[in-house]
């Protein structure tokens, strides 16, 4: 659970517009709100560029956990993990991923 979080930015995704939010403190763990900051500023990118949606009625999109890998699902896709908070307060877990630099894609759809 989210207990603490900082402002970043506002964004536009598929025409919802958001508040973009860093947490700073969960049931885990306390990270230093310079290190959310840096976060945030790598997130925005990430969330602009992913393919994943999000839910209907979203007014923040809090970063809970920087890029990772989840191997033990078998998924090795690299990741941010963020709640998507509607104007109820309702919670939704989105992962956006990563996606690969453009060189890499251009690249790969070459081969």
């Amino acid at each position: 659970m989210i207990r603490a979080k900082i402002p970043i930015a506002s964004m536009v995704k598929n025409g919802q517009e958001f508040l973009l939010s860093v947490a700073t403190a969960t049931n885990s763990y306390t990270r230093p709100s310079t290190i959310a900051a840096d976060i945030g500023k790598r997130a925005i990118p990430i969330i602009e560029t992913s393919k994943a949606t999000l839910p209907p009625d979203t007014v923040e999109v809090c970063v809970r956990e920087a890029e990772h890998q989840y191997i033990p699902s078998g998924d090795t896709r690299e990741h941010i993990t963020a709640v998507c908070f509607d104007s109820k307060g309702i919670a939704v877990t989105v992962h956006f991923e990563v996606q690969p630099p453009q060189q890499e894609q251009q690249h790969s759809q070459q081969n």
